[in-house]
């Protein structure tokens, strides 16, 4: 099978998980592994390949959400969001593969999962705040009542990023697919 075939079939897999992964939880405010999932697919694949999962699983997600489909300005947002933190995780791959400390790879993975949550809450909070014309008072004001959503959102991000994504990427490393993939890219 061919490199970039099988670079594919990985993307849409990353792709299925992140959007399953995202109804499973939707049920859970401000709980979700969409963005691990994206930032995950960077990582491994390369920023360009992270900005096509994080484009296409937020379009999906949130079209087809179980809670109808986001406004358009929302999912513009959305999107640009989540591709943000697909091309983060590409980044975020440069820096940490050339770090000995395992530690500081997880506070490195930490720091990228608050600050790609804390970019996509800005961006929804300010589209919703653009779209009815308000002011900076009524953005603050926006961020103020949600303040407690955005912490446990970036609290919990933090939290997976730290623990659970070098345990992911330990595992995928050992997979013969992306052990051939590596190789190649």
């Amino acid at each position: 099978m061919a490199v970039e075939t099988i670079k594919l079939t990985i993307m849409a897999n990353f792709i299925a998980i992140g959007v399953a992964l995202g109804y499973i939880l939707a049920f859970l405010p401000n709980i979700e592994l969409v963005t691990l999932v994206i930032f995950l697919s960077g990582y491994t694949l390369g920023w360009k390949s992270g900005l096509f999962v994080g484009f296409s699983t937020e379009f999906i997600y949130s079209n087809f959400n179980l809670y109808g489909p986001a406004p358009l300005h929302v999912l513009t947002a959305q999107v640009i969001a989540m591709a943000v933190a697909g091309v983060a995780g590409g980044l975020c791959s440069t820096i940490t593969k050339s770090l000995k400390e395992k530690i500081s790879s997880r506070l490195i993975f930490m720091l990228m999962g608050i600050i790609v949550t804390l970019f996509f809450d800005f961006m929804t909070t300010a589209a919703d705040v653009i779209i009815i014309n308000g002011d900076v008072a009524f953005f603050l004001a926006r961020v103020f009542t949600g303040l407690p959503f955005f912490a446990a959102h970036i609290f919990v991000n933090g939290f997976l990023f730290f623990f659970l994504l070098p345990a992911l990427l330990k595992n995928l490393q050992k997979m013969p697919i992306f052990q051939r993939l590596q190789k190649n890219i």
